[in-house]
């Protein structure tokens, strides 16, 4: 079982909870170190020593999968990334899942943002989608079918069609017919 830590009510991050951060002679690998640190230790209980190896390897493998390039805007936008979806207040899960081992160094730094969202998040996330996928299924034509249209091709009259608003509000409708005999289709305003 690993020990219980507490700051005496100060903010965890590494500087309170006594931690060097500056274990590499770059400076964006520590400044990306210190944030995963602070990220993990947000409302943790965890020895630093735990959070700070966490915090480590999480670095390691976006440096590793970067090329050891921290200058690469894909190594500072996943470490941006991995940031903000680690401090979220609302999802206290995922940091508790990486501090408890649950989820690999590894696995968190080829997590997608929407993998790392919050339970209630990815609840609203396929609500929306299923929301959006309704709207954008749009409203179909209702057809009718007359005999006072004559196809210009078969000459038979059993025509269906729709009218549709296709310019400015001021001008005429357009009728869009389909013959239901041989398929030919024609408009007219």
């Amino acid at each position: 079982m690993t020990e219980r830590f507490s700051n005496h009510g100060k903010p965890r991050n590494a500087k309170n909870d006594g931690v060097r951060t500056d274990l590499y002679s770059d400076k964006v690998r520590n400044s990306c170190i210190d944030l995963c640190y602070t990220a993990l230790a947000l409302d943790s209980v965890a020895a630093p020593a735990d959070i700070l190896g966490h915090a480590k390897a999480i670095e390691a493998v976006v440096f590793e999968n970067n090329k050891g390039n921290t200058a690469a805007p894909a190594y500072r936008n996943k470490m941006r990334s991995l940031y903000m979806n680690l401090k979220d207040k609302a999802n206290p899960m995922l940091r508790k899942r990486v501090v408890s081992g649950e989820i690999s160094a590894q696995r968190l730094a080829t997590m997608t943002p929407q993998e790392m969202a919050s339970e209630e998040l990815k609840e609203e996330i396929q609500r929306l989608d299923k929301e959006n996928l309704f709207k954008a299924q749009g409203a179909t034509e209702k057809r009718a079918t007359t005999d006072r249209f004559t196809c210009g091709k078969c000459k038979q009259k059993k025509v269906s069609y729709y009218q549709m608003q296709t310019r400015s509000a001021d001008e005429p409708l357009t009728t869009f017919c389909t013959c239901e005999n041989c398929g030919n289709r024609w408009k007219f305003s």
